[in-house]
């Protein structure tokens, strides 16, 4: 994956900035402090993933704008890419426009990064000075495990999870806590298990009380009952005594009422109905005759008029060509309106027509007809043309661009292959750096090999005391130990005499023509490197001159075929052209906006070609018209059509005195029919009085009526009697009472004294029966105020189910720890060995050799390095900016990991504690991961070499 280009639309300072990274694979940008730099790189890894409202409006730019960019990739598709992201559009997601034209959502990005996510990608290929200090300010346990963690997943998620579960579990229980809420449930558990245990023992107690209770109870309910029965009598007795005389009168007034012998209805109110009746006839009578006097006056005069009106045809006709003359009097005004909007629509559309600058008259607009389809092809003929036309503009450009990169690049070959010597010198210098190195080794031998001569020319010295010795021992005559000690004497020099003559000096045969001195080594081995550099530079650049000029072939064959496709595209524009030949003189551009008038005005020149033709049939009417007018004025025996009118309206005055009178003879027909219905109430309900009291005459009516009257007098005392007796007796006794079945007054009185004497004995026994259930119900109160069991088994069983849904919470914690725990194991089998190989290679490069290895001991769980002395350090006994070569080469190590997509780095100034020494291998190691990585590098330095270098 490479970014070759960045168009900022709004970021921060960033506002329409364009920044071009298609010169080389490391970006060098530098610029002081407060130039953009790091807001550059946030743009650059918010166009690839995104950031939350809250972080991405820090860069709002404060001159306004929107917040966002375009990013040209190249790598992640077969052709180079577009990347869009705008704040606030489209939900903050990213569009990706393809090569074809296709666009794809966000979600096909995360595909082709492998689906990482920013947090991810930060972890690993973006950092500054800070992130690398993160590792110096945490304790041992701490870093181990983020270290661990962004091995595993490229995040710390893992280790802030490990740490939470295990806050949680000790907030759940502790083996030895009391704070803890599974513990404080255990302690109360305990608690009220003693109290259960001592409730039960009183429950016991409690029940006895209660059987008891229940037996008093029961004994007082029956007495009350007893009572009750003999109150309720006593009560019924007393209330006969009191209400006796009322029941005497009743039985009395009963029979009285029997006795009469009348019908047992009689209507209500009869007799004054009746009355009021014939009151209220005579009037309605009378009335009924002066309305029958007028009725017949009216309808003498509807005889007279009815005879002078003319007939109803007749009257017809001369309404209907009196309407005729009024709608041709509107008809001519119309027509003479219609001519003058006719003008008006020929005038405007000629003026507009005019206005066009076409070559279209009036006349021809007959000639032209758009189809449904004319506005859909003009317009699209104009956007394909605008469409050509930038695509080879574009095309143009990216060759011309192309061609100013290839000239560029064959002119750095030309520099360089003036500069480049020939292989022959090359070879040469090399053999000569050999021949120096193999001349100096032999120098070095022969010298070691002088040093040995004179250390054993001194051994035959120590010979000399030894032959001393031997000679003594010749002169006293001890000869064989002085042959021996000769021996002895004589061996060591014969031995250093051999030895000198096989160690002979190596004599130099090599000889360097042009290598004098250490100085002319290390720079003839300094001009080979760079030989080499610019001959690798050399190669790199004829491969990006191949490539050039395969896109440029390519963009070729992208202009022929945008000029075959135009020459398509104006071959319909012909045929539009000769089919409407005043579009010869307008612009392509402006036929869809012509289009639209034309249409405007050949709706408006409808109109008139309608509005003509109505005036010619108008006119046709008019003249038929007057034709006919004349003849019919004529029959109906008048001059003129105001003769006309006059007739007809003294017509209309007689029909409508005609109707007014029928009118008012209508209204006295409805009075007499309202009177006689006002009428017919009364007797209809005189007839209904006779026929319920089944009489003929008015007099039986009334003597029916005063025999009802009397009855219902007697019914009436004798409802109140019964209704006084209603509110202590049923109605069932006040029954029996009508019939005379009631007892006498003495026997009342003496059942009265035998009651009141039988409930005061009952009385007597329950106020005993009271105390003692005062007693009992005491003592229950007393040991209802303990607690019983019931609630603390309740209570109980509540503390269970709350342990229960506790330990459940910790089980949960506890299995997803030894997950992770798990999960950490296998990690660290599978993958931290290899991971810590890769590390321990950079970190090896860039303390030249000193750190070898970078162990993990699984013991501890921590992190060692191991230097060439085979010496292990704990990461707190390095220095500064040894940890931060440690903390990189993890980096790097874990970008290596990515086979699929070799995503770019992002580093900001991250080298300050570096030495010149390892900064320079690390820039080295940096050149050489740019092969596979494309890197970005903010600094405010403006040292590199080799590097593409942008000056914010």
């Amino acid at each position: 994956m490479r970014i070759t280009r960045l168009h900022v639309y709004g970021f921060g300072k960033w506002i329409n900035h364009t920044f071009d990274f298609s010169d080389d694979t490391i970006q060098w940008i530098t610029g002081n402090n407060e130039a953009g730099k790091t807001t550059l790189r946030q743009c650059m890894l918010y166009l690839l993933f995104g950031q939350t409202p809250k972080e991405i409006e820090k860069y709002m730019p404060k001159q306004g704008g929107n917040i966002g960019g375009t990013m040209t990739i190249e790598g992640l598709s077969d052709e180079p890419i577009i990347i869009e992201r705008i704040y606030k559009r489209n939900k903050g997601k990213a569009v990706i426009y393809l090569h074809n034209g296709k666009i794809e959502d966000e979600e096909w990005l995360r595909s082709k990064l492998n689906h990482i996510d920013r947090s991810f990608y930060e972890a690993i290929f973006s950092f500054d000075v800070m992130d690398l200090q993160k590792i110096q300010q945490m304790d041992v346990d701490t870093l181990n495990e983020v270290l661990l963690a962004i091995g595993m997943t490229g995040t710390d998620r893992i280790y802030f999870a490990e740490k939470e579960l295990d806050k949680k579990k000790q907030a759940l229980f502790k083996p030895n806590g009391t704070k803890p809420m599974m513990n404080q449930l255990f302690a109360e558990l305990d608690e009220l298990n003693i109290a259960y245990r001592k409730a039960l023992d009183e429950e016991k107690t409690y029940a006895f009380q209660l059987s008891n209770k229940d037996t008093i109870e029961q004994q007082l309910e029956a007495n009350n009952h007893t009572i009750n029965q003999k109150e309720k009598t006593y009560n019924q007795v007393k209330l006969l005594l009191t209400h006796y005389t009322t029941i005497e009168s009743l039985y009395m007034k009963t029979q009285q009422y029997n006795r009469i012998d009348a019908k047992a209805t009689f209507p209500t109110d009869g007799i004054e109905r009746l009355d009021y009746i014939k009151e209220k006839m005579l009037p309605i009578q009378s009335e009924a005759e002066v309305v029958k006097k007028k009725k017949a006056t009216l309808d003498e005069q509807i005889k007279r008029l009815s005879s002078e009106l003319l007939e109803e045809s007749t009257i017809s006709k001369m309404e209907v060509e009196m309407e005729a003359y009024e709608s041709m009097h509107d008809k001519e005004r119309e027509l003479h309106q219609l001519k003058q909007q006719a003008e008006q629509e020929k005038r405007q559309i000629e003026l507009q027509l005019h206005q066009l600058h076409i070559s279209l008259s009036f006349e021809q607009l007959d000639t032209i007809d758009f189809s449904f389809q004319t506005e859909e092809e003009w317009n699209m003929l104009s956007k394909q043309s605008e469409q050509y036309n930038m695509e080879k503009q574009y095309v143009n450009e990216e060759y011309r661009a192309m061609t100013t990169l290839i000239h560029e690049l064959e002119e750095e070959v030309r520099e360089k292959e003036v500069l480049v010597a020939s292989t022959y010198e090359i070879e040469k210098a090399k053999e000569e750096i050999d021949n120096v190195s193999k001349q100096k080794s032999m120098q070095q031998m022969n010298k070691r090999q002088k040093q040995l001569m004179n250390q054993l020319k001194k051994i035959p010295l120590l010979s000399i005391p030894i032959l001393l010795i031997a000679f003594y021992l010749f002169v006293i005559n001890q000869v064989q130990w002085g042959i021996v000690i000769a021996m002895i004497g004589i061996l060591p020099s014969l031995f250093v005499f051999v030895l000198i003559k096989l160690i002979t000096p190596v004599q130099v045969t090599y000889q360097a023509e042009n290598i004098d001195s250490t100085e002319q080594l290390q720079e003839t081995q300094i001009w080979i490197e760079e030989q080499e550099r610019m001959i690798a530079r050399i190669e790199q650049i004829d491969q990006l001159i191949k490539q050039h000029k395969i896109e440029q072939l390519k963009l070729s064959e992208r202009m022929q075929f945008i000029d075959m496709k135009r020459n398509q595209m104006e071959e319909k524009i012909r045929d539009q052209i000769n089919h409407y030949p005043f579009l010869q003189t307008i612009d392509l551009s402006y036929w869809v906006n012509l289009y639209h008038k034309l249409s405007r005005i050949m709706e408006q020149y409808e109109s008139y070609l309608r509005n003509t033709n109505q005036i010619k049939g108008m006119e046709e009417e008019i003249t038929s018209w007057k034709k006919k007018h004349k003849e019919m004025i004529t029959s109906f025996q008048v001059d003129s059509i105001e003769q006309l009118r006059s007739l007809t309206q003294a017509n209309k005055e007689n029909k409508d005195k005609l109707a007014l009178l029928k009118q008012d003879r209508d209204v006295l027909t409805e009075e007499l029919a309202l009177l006689k219905q006002k009428k017919k109430p009364y007797m209809d309900e005189m007839t209904q009085l006779l026929q319920e009291q089944n009489v003929a005459s008015e007099e039986a009516f009334r003597k029916s009526g005063e025999d009802y009257r009397i009855r219902t007098k007697l019914l009436e005392e004798t409802n109140q009697l019964i209704d006084s007796l209603k509110v202590s007796f049923t109605t069932k006794e006040i029954k029996s009472f009508q019939d005379g079945h009631y007892q006498g007054k003495a026997l009342l009185s003496d059942s009265l004294q035998k009651l009141e004497q039988d409930i005061r004995l009952l009385k007597e026994s329950h106020v005993h029966l009271q105390e003692q259930l005062n007693e009992v119900h005491a003592t229950i109160i007393q040991l209802e105020k303990l607690e019983n069991v019931s609630d603390l088994h309740q209570k109980i069983q509540f503390k269970k189910d709350e342990l229960a849904t506790y330990a459940k919470e910790w089980a949960i914690c506890h299995i997803a720890s030894e997950t992770i725990a798990q999960t950490k194991s296998t990690f660290i089998a599978q993958h931290i060995p290899d991971l810590l190989d890769k590390a321990s290679k950079y970190f090896n490069q860039l303390t030249n050799n000193m750190y070898t290895h970078i162990i993990f001991k699984e013991e501890n769980q921590w992190i060692y390095v191991q230097n060439n002395q085979h010496m292990l350090f704990a990461l707190e006994e390095l220095s500064q900016g040894t940890r931060d070569q440690l903390y990189i080469s993890l980096r790097l190590a874990l970008s290596d990991l990515f086979t699929n997509t070799k995503l770019p780095f992002f580093i900001d100034d991250s080298f300050v504690h570096f030495d010149p020494t390892r900064k320079e291998v690390m820039m080295e190691l940096l050149r050489e991961k740019s092969k596979t990585n494309q890197l970005f590098y903010f600094t405010t330095s403006t040292e590199p070499a080799y590097q593409s270098v942008i000056t914010l």
